[in-house]
């Protein structure tokens, strides 16, 4: 049997200021028997491109697609400059 990784976003929470919280697996089976699985987890902030983050680099296009589907009309032009204004204040 051949051995494949995949990886998998299981939960997109959106936070305050629209962050996103991804947490999902890194599976790897051998055939269909999952033989390792580890945990990921990263954010995302609207005042960056998520394609600049490794993790996001990382994923498949499928997966990536989801977290595309919520960025693009969540992080409007208003919730970036939201967004800054807060990182500003810290």
């Amino acid at each position: 049997m051949a051995i494949t990784k995949e990886i998998k976003i299981n939960h997109i929470n959106v936070q305050e200021y629209k962050t996103l919280q991804i947490m999902g697996s890194t599976i790897v089976k051998d055939g269909d028997e999952v033989i390792a699985q580890k945990e990921i987890a990263f954010g995302l902030q609207p005042d960056k491109k998520p394609s600049d983050i490794k993790a996001y680099q990382d994923l498949p296009a499928s997966e990536k697609e989801k977290i595309d589907e919520l960025t693009t009309p969540l992080w409007t032009d208003e919730v970036k400059a939201a967004y800054t204004t807060f990182r500003e204040k810290q």
